[in-house]
């Protein structure tokens, strides 16, 4: 083959894949459209069935039902602000990363930031709060309404913080992502059935939570240098050689295994946090 048959192979196999990315894009953009639209569609819908069924009411009114009232709460604690702190506490004195692991925990707080400007961007009201959940004031109040919002729906503060803590803590520990993912959806089924939050608010909140927490981990993995690949197994330490179960297991360099999980971030193939004295080792030895 000749050097011009060769770079003419490489141009048509650059150009098909600049179109297939296209093709991509453009695919993506319209499911997302079309989601949008069926989602907003069911939006009117879904709170009607709720609130003419009684559901809405068995699980947020006390004098409704006790017992409805206190599920109701359970299932929306995910979305509370304790929940990131106590795993960030957790996470700090049992994870390998110690508080690099609990400080990235606590990063599930920045879309609940977000969540607040975007909440008067779109100036959308609760269901039955006298507005329609497809009318939309946008920047409602004006500047002073940024700091006083209310009644505002979209999107939900619940949903972005308990996406936001399943993304982060998936990252930490991901042998339990599907769990602290399911936890998540919970927390939005609370959100649509109590008729606090339209469907699209729900979602918008669970997409914000996510793609913000994935978005800080690609610039964190780029700032901080990659530890070790994959979590260990078990908890604790102990002594003696790296086998059996400790074999992922880090030497702390005095005999020592330590064998808490470590991040195992699968979206760049590495350990996002490295351990506070791994670099210096690190540098010395090579």
């Amino acid at each position: 083959m000749t050097t011009a048959n060769a770079g003419s192979i490489g141009l048509i196999s650059g150009r098909n894949e600049l179109i297939n990315a296209r093709v991509r894009v453009l695919s993506l953009v319209f499911g997302g459209t079309l989601c949008v639209l069926v989602m907003m569609a069911l939006d009117h819908r879904l709170a009607h069935e709720f609130r003419e069924y009684g559901v809405a009411a068995w699980i947020d009114d006390w004098d409704v039902s006790v017992v409805g009232w206190y599920v109701g709460r359970i299932m929306r604690q995910p979305g509370e602000w304790w929940a990131p702190v106590l795993c960030g506490v957790l996470l700090t004195i049992f994870h390998k990363q110690t508080w690099r692991a609990g400080g990235f925990v606590l990063l599930a707080f920045l879309p609940g930031a977000i969540n607040g400007l975007l909440k008067w961007v779109a100036g959308r009201q609760r269901p039955f709060t006298g507005q329609e959940p497809w009318d939309w004031e946008f920047f409602r109040g004006g500047l002073a309404g940024l700091f006083e919002q209310r009644n505002l729906c979209f999107a939900s503060g619940h949903a972005t913080l308990a996406f936001a803590w399943a993304a982060a803590m998936a990252i930490a520990l991901p042998r339990y992502r599907v769990v602290f993912h399911v936890i998540a959806v919970i927390c939005g089924l609370q959100r649509v059935v109590s008729n606090d939050h339209y469907l699209t608010d729900v979602v918008a909140g669970a997409v914000l939570g996510i793609v913000t927490v994935k978005v800080l981990f690609r610039i964190l993995s780029r700032i901080v240098a990659p530890a070790r690949e994959g979590p260990a197994e078990g908890m604790g330490r102990t002594r003696g050689p790296s086998t059996g179960d400790n074999a992922g297991a880090a030497d702390t360099g005095n005999g020592i295994h330590d064998s808490r999980p470590q991040l195992a971030l699968p979206l760049a193939g590495h350990s996002l946090l490295q351990r506070a004295g791994e670099r210096p080792h690190a540098a010395h030895a090579s």
